[in-house]
């Protein structure tokens, strides 16, 4: 139920310049999830974000639609809102029937680079997380933080990147980020590696229930150690489908592994437009099973 979609979004930075005909300057993003669960309960997930960039992303035809702006040092600046809903959850938390889990979250931030020095500094500032938890006995629990990520990253070459991640939430991660974009001969196709490993440091959260109130938090350390593994697969330039798979250990708790494996697959219908489709499914040692499919369009300008 942790388990969260995440889609980011943008605001306001504009140009007075004028666009060459084959660049934008701005993306929009709409997307939506549905989230069900084989033991109980089922979600839906609504995201909303938008990016502007401070110098027109070029177009030139020598990489895939969708990575045209990954690959080109130019800043930016972002914000996003979403929302995820869980309900018939059925679910025990601290001597209580857990129903219904309403989350919204909103943030924004910006990628720093100039061409004269191959690094960026990008930071993404959630400054409005609000959580509400719906018993079955008509009794709720809220909370609202905010959090900030720091990622530091290095253009490696034309066609490769590398990160460093830390995110200085309840759950303290570090990690590190690399990927790499190989052309097939001059066929005009693509394919994009990706590794993603993180350590996660939080306090597992839950409630605690004295004479049959919620009075307080019950809090446990709790370790993680996540290894990701993806590739995309460009058969044009405007088309990709991709495999994800990530690996997720616990220091303790019911389960000792969570695994999640993605399809995914996108489509320019213009050089402005696209649709994008996902199939997620997630399962720990313990067979618990959650599957989401989701949807983002996107509009470039």
């Amino acid at each position: 139920m942790s388990r969260v979609v995440s889609f980011v979004f943008l605001s306001l930075c504009f140009s007075t310049m004028t666009l060459a005909e084959n660049s934008y300057q701005f993306a929009v993003y709409g997307a939506g999830a549905s989230i069900s669960q084989d033991n109980s309960g089922s979600g839906k997930f609504l995201g909303l974000s938008a990016t502007a960039y401070l110098d027109p992303i070029m177009l030139d035809g020598s990489k895939p639609l969708a990575l045209a702006a990954k690959y080109q040092q130019v800043s930016s600046v972002f914000a996003y809102h979403t929302q995820l809903e869980y309900s018939d959850l059925a679910q025990v938390r601290g001597g209580r029937i857990l129903e219904t889990v309403d989350n919204d979250r909103t943030g924004l931030g910006g990628t720093i680079t100039h061409e004269s020095i191959p690094l960026w500094l990008s930071v993404n500032h959630v400054f409005s997380d609000d959580a509400e938890l719906g018993f079955r006995d008509g009794t709720t629990f809220t909370n609202s933080d905010s959090m900030t990520e720091f990622e530091l990253g290095v253009y490696a070459s034309e066609h490769m990147i590398a990160s460093l991640i830390y995110n200085d939430a309840v759950r303290d991660t570090y990690g590190l980020t690399v990927d790499a974009l190989f052309e097939l001969a001059d066929l005009g196709q693509f394919i994009e590696l990706s590794a993603l490993y993180l350590e996660i440091e939080h306090d597992e959260i839950d409630l605690s229930v004295v004479n049959n109130t919620v009075r307080n938090l019950d809090t446990n350390p709790l370790e993680e150690t996540q290894l990701g593994l993806g590739v995309t697969y460009f058969p044009t330039k405007a088309i990709d489908v991709g495999l994800t798979y990530t690996s997720t250990k616990l220091s303790h708790g019911p389960a000792s592994k969570e695994l999640v494996y993605s399809l995914n697959a996108g489509w320019f219908f213009s050089q402005d437009t696209a649709i994008r489709l996902e199939y997620a499914l997630f399962e720990d040692d313990t067979f618990f099973i959650d599957s989401s499919v989701s949807a983002e369009l996107l509009y470039r300008f």
